[in-house]
């Protein structure tokens, strides 16, 4: 059976100290973790993150986390709130 590839993708204001947690568990379930969002098969996109998603990718999920959207402000005003 194929390991599943997971890419953890961070907001300007997050970083690999946030996701220890997750990708511990994530590890604990049998799940790898990449630094390559272009070749994992899942994709977790947080805040910020959402912006670094590669236009082409393989993740047959794409799970998209606190993003930073609000229809009547400019986008990086958006990010700040």
């Amino acid at each position: 059976m194929h390991t599943q590839k997971v890419a953890i993708l961070y907001g300007g204001a997050e970083g690999a100290g946030h996701g220890r947690q997750l990708r511990k568990s994530l590890q604990n379930e049998g799940f790898t973790t990449t630094p390559r969002a272009s070749k994992a098969d899942i994709i977790i996109a947080h805040s910020g993150g959402v912006f670094l998603l590669p236009a082409k990718h393989s993740a047959k999920i794409v799970l998209l986390v606190g993003v930073p959207y609000w229809p009547s402000k400019p986008i990086i005003k958006s990010l700040k709130e």
